[in-house]
């Protein structure tokens, strides 16, 4: 069973009532998420996720619950939500494609692609490349699975996987490495926000295949 994270009521923003911020020491995982919640249930019920995320100010930004995209993928084929409506997916961000960590990832997403598909789940990446890149990237590694294209971030910016990041020291704004769970709704269940690409498909398929 997927270890849960721990949750905190959380009370040091005006504008954030309702909501619970969860304390998440999972390995790899991201050190703290907001999330809208009714505060009247249970410690132990697990909330709607992705309402709120924090930035690196501390302040709030707003968020999808829902996904929802249209993009081209490698092909220059249109691919959205509407494509994956009744089935779950594992939608994960990466900063461009062809460089090491990427490779990385996406290369463990493919060797995972039957044990994914086996348990109902598809998987989908993403990234601020162009089509052309993403071809090349797919066929130069095998993967198994579309690539879309979100060139302008509009994407990544609903879900909280565009922002500031430090990169060797220097603070840059860009894609953050993230995965997002999606289920037969269309429904956000599940973040992984800026994880390391070593190790991380092997987080997620704990959490989700046990």
């Amino acid at each position: 069973m997927p270890r849960p994270p721990t949750f905190a009521v959380f009370t040091t923003a005006s504008d954030a009532p309702g909501c619970v911020l969860v304390l998440d020491e999972r390995p790899g995982a991201l050190s703290a998420c907001v999330l809208a919640r009714d505060t009247t249930a249970s410690p132990s019920t697990s909330p709607t996720l992705v309402a709120r995320a924090l930035d690196t100010a501390g302040t709030l930004q707003n968020m999808s619950d829902k996904v929802s995209f249209k993009l081209s993928n490698q092909d220059g084929e249109t691919v959205s939500d509407a494509d994956l409506a009744g089935r779950k997916y594992v939608m994960f961000f990466y900063p461009r494609a062809m460089t090491p960590g990427c490779t990385t990832e996406s290369c463990d997403f493919r060797d995972s692609y039957d044990e994914f598909a086996t348990a109902g789940y598809a998987i989908v990446g993403v990234s601020p490349d162009k089509p052309a890149l993403n071809k090349k990237f797919q066929e130069k590694e095998g993967l198994n699975f579309d690539l879309l294209s979100d060139e302008d971030h509009v994407l990544a910016e609903s879900l909280g996987a565009w922002g500031d990041k430090t990169l060797y020291g220097k603070l840059s704004r860009g894609l953050i490495r993230s995965t997002f769970i999606v289920d037969e709704s269309g429904s956000l269940i599940e973040a992984y926000r800026n994880v390391r690409a070593k190790g991380h498909v092997a987080r997620v398929k704990a959490d989700l295949l046990g």
